[in-house]
Order: structure tokens, then C-alpha cells, then sequence
């Protein structure tokens, strides 16, 4: 650990091996924890993780030295090749895993020594292997959750132990913590982790497209607070909202996990006003990975409601996951309020999204009598093992899942038309195309009160529309209706609408986060090193083999060759 907060900044070929090769060896060390079924155990049971978390004195220059590697990526000196496995290297296991905590302490040496052995060579696929293996090892360290024992219980909550943890979320801006009158350069508070944060957002930005990326920028925007104030006031939010948003696209190519992510840092983003505000003024002049429809010209604002809506489309059709939309329409929720030049691609996106819902309630209503639902598997059971068979109480509990979705989607059409209807005529444009789907529920008992206001919308412009009807020249083309809508909308006295109460959800991690995050992480360390770990003796998640390959070269698929061993644990709990 002293030698890797010895020189943050490599430039000799040996100094870097020297890096790579510490870091390989605390990975492996810290491997025991492959080998358990649980993702925190009491003190012991992992004796080298728990001697790391005695250090201290080491854990801020650990995270500083670890995050400035990620930052800048120095790459591998081209005077150095690294070694890793050959394709027809023997993958099994030197040893059967002892699951003790004894026997993990007595072959453990032997364990390190083996897997630190190279069996091959092949160059790097990686432009960095220096930053990937540090962001591996932070990771690994800062989401570490012991269990307290029986003998000494802690005072608080065992994650606060963590002394990694506790160095990110005291991280300070090297940039804005003063100026050494000497040197020139930032100059941190005496003990503190001290980053520049504009290269460490930067790197955030270009490496969104791999996955431990991801987790970072979780991690910084959950942990530190002053590293999220930073994100939220910066006017360039497309460098990493527009990544996160061309991962979150491809949602049939991400394992759930993956998708929680994306979904809980926007989430995160759009709890503050500011954020939601300032993505309505920045503008992209196209999004080429977008392939629906072409979208030129469009508000980052704009493109953020329609990939959450087309995320939702694609959950209710293929995943059928609860969480997932629970997630999806919290942010969407959160922006309604600052909508402003909604496009007509996402208006009518929302309003076929209720359409979808409302359809798949009534379905399941009129069929609960006979316990099962047509053509699928019912959304509040978990989205793997499905059965397409449900009791009838499995039934109502589907009914009133749908119904308040349902409801979530009306009180958002609600919110940006009682706060920006004069700023949204294409919102206008899709409740008149699509007032039928509204129809059968205006008396409902579960949502004639939320639908007062897009009724009285709905009505309103359906008189001027009748009227316009008469002009000379009136072909009632898109353009036409358009015009009598702007027209109107000038006008338009918004005190006619109620205002209903503003719905705003937040993000809380769960009492347990480690059961999600540990495995996920480890699963990511497996996949993304040369190490021939010994996969048939995992036992914190199920690895998913295919012949002797354990690494993926595209980042896309890394984590789906790995399923958490609890697929029910998840990460978070909304709150209203």
C-alpha cells in the first residue's frame, strides 16, 4: 500500500509494472471474498480486507493516488508488454475452496502465488490498464461492509467503518480548496483526498462506456457531496448525461444491474431544480445513436424524457421489472415540472406509455377471475424464473401495481401542463391525437380527480379546433393543428387548471447496499482481469462460464456473464 502512494505519476516502465503488479496482488489477497455467500462477514473471516481497513493513515492517499490514475490514464510505456492467460490455459483451480475462515488464512499465500503467475502473453486490451486495475481496487475498498461482532458491536451503522469510504466522501476539489502561493497548484486541507475535479469529470465523460466507470460516477455523486455540487452547477451536462443515456438505449444488451445503475445516477441528477433547469437550455445539434426517429436540433432535456420513456416501453414489453419502472418514472417525475420544448416524439412516447399501462390494467381486470394473464408474466414478480401462471390474489396485486403507475404517468402529463403548458404545445398536440385513451377512465374512482385538468386541456382546444375548421385553406394537417395550438397557447390562462401537489421523488440507499453492490463489483473484477480465477469455487454470485474464457473484450456484455447469487437484492428505496 506505501508503494502505491508512493509516485502518482508513472513515467518509468518499471515503476509501472511495479503498480500493476501490487494492484493484481491486493485484488487477489482481497479475493476471499469470492468465496463467501455473504457480501459483509465478521472481523476475520477476510483477514487481509480487514487489515487494509486497519490503514488508516493510507486510505486518503490510496483514494487520491487511485482516482488521479483514473483521471489522467497514463498508458502502459510502450517499452513494456503485459503477460495474461493463453486462450488454452488449464482454468481449474489449483485448490477446492475450504470455506473457513482458517483454512482461507493457511492457503492463502499459496493461492496469490498461483494466480500471480502468467501463463501467456497477449498485449493489452486496455489503453490504461494502470487506471482500469486502480478503479478495480477502489471500488472493491470503498463499498467493503464488515460486520460488527458479537464482542464488539460499533456504534453505527458498520459501513462508517470503512475508512475509503469515509476519504471519497470527504474528496475535495484540488482545484477550489486554495492556491499554494509556491507551487501554484491546489492546496488541500492537512489530511484530506484532493482531486482536480474538472479532469476527474472529463474522464468520467469519455469513460462512461465502460462499466466501473458507471459505478464511480455513482459512487462520487451517492458519497460526496461536494463532488455532486460540482456536477450539478457545471453547463456542460451532455458530457455525461448524453453517455449514460446511450447506455441506458441499449437496454436490450444490459443485465439488470447494469440498468439500475444508469437509471439511480439519473435519478440522482434529477433531485436537483438546477439540473433539471439547465438540461432544458442545452441543445444537440443530433444524437446519431438514436435510431427511432431522427433527432436533430433537440434539448438535452428533451432526449433525456424520451430514452426514459422508451426505456419504460421496452421494461413493460420484454423485462417486466417493478424496480426498474418505479426508477424511470421517479425521474421522469422529477423533471416534469421544468419541461419546457418537449418534443412531439416524447409527448406522444408519454401518452402511448399510459395507453400501454391502461390497457394491460384492463386486461388484467377482466381476467382475475382466472388467475392468469394473457400473454406475459405478471410485473410485480421478479424478472427471472417466471411463470406465466398467477393466483387471483397474485392478480389484485398486479391490478393495483398497474393502477398506481397509471396514476404516476397522469400526475406527470398533469404536472407539465399545469406548469409549462404555454412552453409544451406538442404535449398539447398529443392529448388531442390521443384523447380516446383517456376516455374510459375519466369516472374511475382511482383517476377521474387527476384527469380533471387534461379534460378541461382536452376540451378547451377541441373548441378551437372546431372553430378553425372554417377558415379558408384548413386541410387539418399537422402543421395546421400546430398553428391553432401555438395560437391558442398565447393566450391560454393557466388559473383555469387546479395545481395539483408536486410530486418529487428521492433516492435512499437501503440498509443493506453491500448485498448489491459487493457482488457486483467482484463480478466486474473477474471479468475485467487477467487473473485465471477459479471460478467453480465463487460463491458470491454465480459466474457463467464459456470454455476457458473469463474476460470480455466488449464492455457491453462484461457483467452479463455473471448473475448476482440474490437477483432479488436491489440497491435502493424511492422516497416521496
Amino acid at each position: 500500500m506505501h508503494d502505491l502512494t508512493a509516485k502518482p505519476v508513472l513515467c518509468s516502465g518499471q515503476l509501472y509494472l511495479l503498480h500493476l503488479e501490487t494492484i493484481h496482488l491486493l485484488l487477489v489477497l482481497c479475493s476471499t471474498q469470492l468465496y463467501s455467500t455473504s457480501a459483509s462477514a465478521p472481523s476475520g473471516t477476510h483477514p487481509f480486507i480487514d487489515a487494509l481497513m486497519q490503514q488508516q493513515s493510507l486510505a486518503a492517499p490510496v483514494v487520491q493516488v487511485a482516482l488521479q490514475h483514473y483521471s489522467s490514464r497514463p498508458p502502459l510505456p510502450p517499452s513494456l508488454q503485459l503477460w495474461s492467460p493463453a486462450p488454452d490455459a488449464d482454468d481449474r483451480g489449483m485448490l477446492k475452496l475450504v470455506r473457513s475462515a482458517a483454512a482461507s488464512v493457511l492457503w492463502l499465500p499459496f493461492r496469490a502465488y498461483t494466480f500471480l503467475i502468467r501463463l501467456g502473453f497477449a498485449q493489452s486490451d486496455s489503453s490504461s490498464p494502470l487506471a482500469d486495475l486502480s478503479l478495480l481496487l477502489l471500488l472493491a475498498l470503498v463499498n467493503h461492509s464488515p460486520q460488527p461482532t458479537p464482542l464488539h458491536p460499533p456504534p453505527v451503522r458498520p459501513q462508517h467503518q470503512n475508512p475509503y469510504r469515509a476519504a471519497m466522501q470527504a474528496l475535495q476539489d484540488s482545484e477550489d480548496v486554495g492556491i499554494d502561493a509556491e507551487s501554484g497548484q491546489g492546496r488541500s486541507a492537512p489530511g484530506a483526498c484532493a482531486v482536480p475535479f474538472s479532469k476527474l469529470y472529463g474522464a468520467l465523460g469519455a469513460g462512461l462506456t465502460r462499466e466501473p466507470s458507471v459505478l464511480l460516477l455513482y459512487v462520487l455523486l451517492h458519497k460526496c457531496h461536494r463532488f455532486q455540487q460540482y456536477v450539478l452547477v457545471r453547463s456542460d451536462a451532455d458530457t455525461i448525461v448524453v453517455p449514460l443515456l446511450h447506455r441506458l438505449y441499449n437496454t436490450s444488451y444490459k443485465t439488470p444491474s447494469q440498468l439500475y445503475m444508469l437509471l439511480i445516477i439519473i435519478l440522482i441528477l434529477s433531485q436537483d431544480k438546477g439540473f433539471c433547469q439547465n438540461i432544458q437550455e442545452v441543445t444537440l445539434t443530433s444524437v446519431a445513436w438514436y435510431k427511432e426517429r431522427l433527432l436533430q436540433r433537440t434539448t438535452l432535456g428533451s432526449l433525456l424524457v424520451v430514452v426514459l420513456l422508451r426505456t419504460a416501453h421496452t421494461n413493460m414489453s420484454k423485462l417486466r421489472d417493478v424496480y426498474m419502472h418505479q426508477n424511470t418514472l421517479a425521474a421522469l417525475a422529477n423533471l416534469a415540472p421544468h419541461m419546457s420544448g418537449i418534443s412531439s416524439h416524447a409527448a406522444q412516447r408519454l401518452v402511448s406509455l399510459f395507453d400501454m399501462l391502461s390497457r394491460r390494467y384492463q386486461r388484467i381486470g377482466k381476467r382475475s377471475s382466472s388467475g392468469t394473464l394473457d400473454g406475459g408474466t405478471p410485473l410485480g414478480t421478479p424478472h427471472l424464473n417466471l411463470t406465466p401462471l398467477a393466483s387471483p390474489g397474485q392478480l389484485a396485486a398486479e391490478h393495483a401495481v398497474y393502477a398506481d403507475f397509471m396514476r404516476t404517468v397522469l400526475e406527470i402529463i398533469n404536472t407539465i401542463i399545469t406548469t409549462g403548458l404555454r412552453h409544451n404545445p406538442e404535449m398539447v398536440y398529443a392529448l388531442l391525437h390521443r384523447q380516446d385513451v383517456f376516455e374510459p377512465f375519466r369516472m374511475h374512482a382511482q383517476f377521474a380527480d387527476i384527469l380533471d385538468n387534461i379534460q378541461i386541456v382536452v376540451d378547451s382546444f377541441n373548441l378551437k379546433m372546431d372553430s378553425a375548421q372554417h377558415r379558408e385553406g384548413w386541410s387539418g394537417s399537422v402543421t395546421d393543428v400546430l398553428g391553432v395550438i401555438k395560437e391558442h397557447l398565447s393566450s391560454w390562462q393557466q388559473d383555469r387548471l387546479s395545481k395539483p401537489e408536486e410530486l418529487r421523488f428521492t433516492y435512499e440507499e437501503e440498509g443493506t447496499p453491500e448485498d448489491f453492490f459487493v457482488p457486483y463489483i467482484w463480478s466486474l473484477i473477474v471479468s475485467s482481469t487477467s487473473i485465471p480465477w477459479n471460478l467453480h469455487a465463487v460463491a458470491l454470485f454465480q459466474p457463467v462460464t464459456s470454455g476457458h474464457d473469463t474476460t470480455c473484450a466488449d464492455d457491453d456484455t462484461a457483467s452479463a456473464h455473471f448473475q448476482d447469487a440474490d437477483s432479488t437484492s436491489k440497491p435502493n428505496e424511492l422516497h416521496v
